[in-house]
């Protein structure tokens, strides 16, 4: 078993509804700053937010960072995402929203990962390691919206 830390962020345009997620995990196993684009359209942020979530501990999983039995510290700015994740949100409404938490219940099976959510405060000017690594996810999730925005425009 082992900490794996992930500092997850979304960006969706509320035009176009095109959304894209970057984030960060270590763990003693490796570490990896990733980004992408949303293979769907989702009708507001929050929903997006859960979504990048769901991917960073997908992807996390699957290159090895992140394995069977490991403890997950999941940061995220969106505390209504963590709110639904945890089960303070007793009924959401939003049905992308309800499906990542699903989601990530079946990983959390399937990998016997157990979860701890911690909010970081987006778009400040703290300087620590968090709300560094969380503006360097938020950029990475900007850069995958516009670059799938404009995909979908051409």
């Amino acid at each position: 078993m082992s900490l794996v830390t992930i500092i997850s962020d979304a960006s969706h345009c509320p035009k176009t509804k095109i959304g894209g997620f970057g984030f960060w995990a270590v763990s003693t196993r490796g570490r990896h700053a990733g980004s992408g684009s949303f293979k769907k359209k989702f009708r507001g942020s929050t929903p997006a937010e859960a979504s990048a979530v769901v991917n960073a501990v997908f992807i996390s999983l699957r290159l090895g960072i992140a394995a069977k039995g490991d403890r997950v510290l999941i940061q995220t700015d969106s505390l209504h995402s963590i709110h639904v994740f945890t089960g303070i949100t007793k009924k959401c409404k939003d049905p992308d929203t309800m499906n990542a938490k699903l989601e990530l219940a079946k990983l959390a099976s399937k990998y016997e990962l157990t979860f701890d959510f911690r909010h970081v405060r987006g778009h400040t000017g703290v300087d620590d390691q968090r709300s560094k690594a969380q503006r360097h996810a938020d950029q990475r999730a900007k850069t995958a919206m516009k670059k799938a925005r404009s995909s979908a425009a051409a």
